[in-house]
């Protein structure tokens, strides 16, 4: 029986993408930088690769800071300083809190039966208020935030923090009690699965799976969570 959820936050609970791309938008416009629809393809071919680099513990989180922008301009062809547009860039996403379809109707019919925890790799702060202006932040129970933990998703250690944490609540929950929802096999799978925890890969791209990790869940739609649990 599950009695705890942890759901990752973006793509997710909120849209990333639209958070990320409206963001940039506004940033490129503040400095009178165009942007086409090849702007943001440019920046996921640079902002995912750092991303896995976070998750497999080459480079941390301030790191990601300093060189996502620097070389998102490189690759762009843009004369700017990429470390100050990183800090503007993360004031608008900040405020952006745009929700996966389907994202409010999970978290009503889950709330009344689960524990509900949010559980993200992005910083601390950003995280916490972007869930704040979604509406979202009354359905749970805590927020796991790799900036405060200190490890991030997918590490052993990412999770044991959560178990501790949980247990201070729910003293005698297992592990096997615990669901780990998220859209990223190599974070939210990977990481629930040699950790021990139940998993759901919200597959929403319709990705071919192509690892060896094998989630106990599928859903292709946030929705199809209600016949899961």
């Amino acid at each position: 029986m599950i009695r705890a959820v942890l759901l990752d936050v973006d793509n997710t609970l909120l849209d990333f993408h639209k958070c990320a791309q409206e963001s940039m938008k506004r940033g490129f416009a503040d400095w009178g930088i165009p942007f086409t629809d090849e702007t943001y393809p440019v920046y996921q071919t640079i902002n995912n690769p750092l991303w896995r680099q976070i998750e497999d513990g080459i480079i941390t989180l301030e790191d990601l800071k300093r060189i996502r922008w620097v070389k998102v301009f490189e690759a762009l062809g843009v004369d700017a300083d990429g470390v100050e547009f990183e800090t503007l860039f993360r004031s608008y996403l900040k405020e952006a809190s745009q929700p996966v379809e389907g994202a409010y109707e999970v978290l009503e019919y889950l709330y009344p039966k689960y524990q509900l925890y949010s559980a993200t790799n992005g910083p601390y702060l950003q995280q916490l208020h972007r869930l704040e202006i979604a509406g979202m932040s009354k359905y749970m129970s805590g927020n796991f935030i790799s900036e405060d933990i200190g490890y991030p998703k997918p590490t052993k250690e990412y999770f044991a923090v959560c178990l501790e944490e949980l247990q201070k609540q729910m003293s005698d929950i297992s592990k096997e009690e615990i669901l780990m929802v998220g859209d990223s096999l190599t974070a939210d799978i990977k990481g629930g699965v040699e950790f021990g925890i139940r998993t759901c890969w919200y597959n929403h791209n319709k990705e071919e799976h192509k690892t060896d990790i094998e989630a106990d869940y599928v859903v292709d739609h946030l929705v199809d969570l209600k016949e899961i649990l």
